[in-house]
């Protein structure tokens, strides 16, 4: 958001937020038309709550239909009259009635999806560790069946029902457009929206960095660390070679500690924990490779596009939007989710300086052709002119 925020303000526009109040927000004169946070304070993930009456109300009102939050967003398109409203996220925090608060002030309004919550209640398509994609091929009922949220069946009970309320409201057919990071997101989504709607605009790079040609000693996976992200499969990759992996990221489900647990039998691995800033850049330019082994469908992730940013080949599994990213022997491999895979090509770029370096430029020209500011909000403007937002 905050990227998106400096491109269109550097192009002379003016950005109005809508969110929900917590202490980390960037302070805006908006703030006062804020959303209030589920639990009444600064926690971000559902196990943090404090599960009062209060608040399990609250988590159910966000996922069917809030008139809380529809409230407080009317208040803000009267007072501020904007020209179109541009939903980037809303799922859990937020709620599906702020559509509803835009077009009821016949606002032109586009949305962002860069997951598949509308056609998969736990919206990663994913369940035991594979991809999974029944609630398309059958019924959303499938996640109930399965228990796909949180393994609870109440949870996915509530989950899949709010899914069909949305559906019998159509309140996501009001929307003009809907914008998606990847073609490979677009064919998910073509089953629940009008195909003349949909529009594919790739994340964009805020920062160019100039070329660098340090090629590094070790291999990066910076990330959550949950099942879908692989970062199993990234540390299983390493073993038995002297390629060194460090890890950047933490969990909020608790996987982390199965993440401790296995490093204890693969010495070359070293968890760094949550790391942000100028230390997470400094990460990615002394790298030799940037790992990105996720197990579900990805659509952009910003990963690859910072590990391009600063000139790295990268290393993907075949799944989801990331073949369109990552070229096989261009800026990096795609493979099949296999450590010996996995190992075999990584041992090729940690013996051949020349072919890293290579793939190396080839993705820091691509992250300057494909994913610059000026095209992104070229891309993005056109849309919104299409749907009456911007004269």
């Amino acid at each position: 958001m905050f990227n998106l925020k400096k491109t269109l303000e550097r192009a002379g526009h003016e950005f109005i937020p809508f969110s929900v109040k917590n202490k980390q927000n960037m302070k805006t004169e908006y703030e006062e038309f804020f959303a209030e946070p589920i639990g009444g304070k600064d926690k971000v993930y559902y196990q943090d709550y404090k599960k009062t009456p209060k608040t399990i109300y609250q988590i159910l009102e966000r996922e069917f239909y809030s008139f809380h939050v529809k409230k407080k967003l009317d208040k803000l398109i009267k007072k501020t009259k904007p020209d179109i409203a541009y939903i980037l996220h809303h799922f859990n925090k937020l709620s599906p009635s702020i559509i509803d608060a835009c077009k009821n002030n016949n606002l032109p309004t586009v949305m962002r999806i860069s997951d598949f919550f509308l056609v998969c209640p736990e919206a990663h398509l994913f369940r035991e560790n594979n991809v999974c994609e029944e609630c398309i091929e059958h019924s959303l009922l499938r996640c109930i069946r399965h228990g796909c949220i949180k393994n609870s069946y109440a949870a996915s009970i509530i989950k899949t029902s709010a899914t069909y309320l949305h559906r019998k409201l159509k309140i996501y057919q009001k929307l003009d457009g809907v914008v998606c990071p990847s073609p490979f997101t677009l064919e998910k989504l073509g089953s629940v929206f009008d195909k003349k709607k949909l529009h594919f605009v790739p994340t964009l790079i805020e920062n160019v960095l100039p070329y660098n040609d340090n090629i590094g000693d070790y291999m990066l996976f910076v990330g959550r660390l949950e099942p879908g992200k692989g970062v199993l499969l990234a540390m299983e990759s390493v073993a038995g070679t002297d390629i060194e992996l460090k890890i950047a990221g933490t969990s909020s489900t608790g996987y982390e500690k199965l993440v401790k647990e296995h490093a204890k039998s693969i010495p070359n691995v070293k968890l760094l924990g949550h790391v942000v800033g100028k230390e997470l850049q400094e990460l990615y330019s002394n790298a030799r490779v940037v790992i990105v082994p996720s197990l579900w469908y990805e659509n952009l992730p910003n990963v690859a596009l910072e590990g391009m940013q600063h000139s790295k080949p990268i290393v993907t599994t075949n799944l989801g939007s990331l073949p369109l990213v990552v070229k096989n022997g261009y800026n990096g491999y795609s493979l099949r989710p296999d450590r010996n895979i996995f190992r075999k090509h990584l041992k090729i770029l940690f013996e051949d300086d020349e072919l890293c370096r290579e793939l190396g430029k080839n993705s820091y020209d691509e992250s300057i052709r494909a994913y610059s500011p000026k095209k992104h909000l070229n891309k993005l403007m056109r849309i919104f002119e299409s749907v009456g937002g911007v004269k």
